[in-house]
């Protein structure tokens, strides 16, 4: 009983240490001392958390719809091994209309909604095998973000709202 104890505690680590290395240089990838080391990124921002919004007569969905997103990384090698720099990195999600209401007794109210995010972080890298041809590393970084919302109101037709004189608030 002891082994199969022992085992399990084994692979818990082994799984526990997979999740802190963060990635792996490019194969055959060897970092000098002083080099200068710039990396972009691009691709899609997907939306997956969802909230509930039973509480306006909605449901639980995905507040955004998909956009775009892009980062940067740049590092100085103080060794091979470890390097210190900083990161940046944005997306912006797009528009997303829910279904709300009734409010005040107003069904069929549209909220569109739509975010933004960015991280800007210093970092260091620590490179555990700097001269294999596989480089797995860990990473830490101190930073700031920010995450700021979007929510447009749209009334059903033949309403509008009193402060504007429109139906979108």
């Amino acid at each position: 009983m002891k082994n199969n104890k022992s085992a399990l505690w084994m692979r818990g680590v082994g799984f526990m240490l997979a999740g802190m290395v963060c990635g792996a240089l490019p194969a055959g990838a060897t970092v000098k001392t002083g080099e200068h080391q710039v990396s972009m990124t691009a691709g899609a921002a997907i939306p997956t958390t969802k909230y509930d919004l039973s509480a306006v007569g909605g449901t639980s969905e995905v507040m955004s719809g998909p956009g775009v997103g892009f980062g940067g990384q740049y590092l100085y090698h103080l060794t091979p091994a470890l390097g210190l720099g900083g990161e940046f990195s944005y997306a912006a999600f797009g528009d997303k209309d829910h279904a709300i209401g009734p409010i005040l007794g107003v069904p069929g109210t549209i909220v569109t909604s739509s975010y933004k995010t960015w991280t800007m972080e210093a970092v260091a890298r620590y490179v555990l095998m700097p001269e294999s041809r596989v480089n797995p590393y860990f990473i830490a970084g101190v930073g700031l973000g920010s995450v700021s919302a979007k929510a447009r109101t749209k009334l059903p037709p033949g309403l509008i709202f009193a402060s504007t004189g429109s139906r979108e608030a």
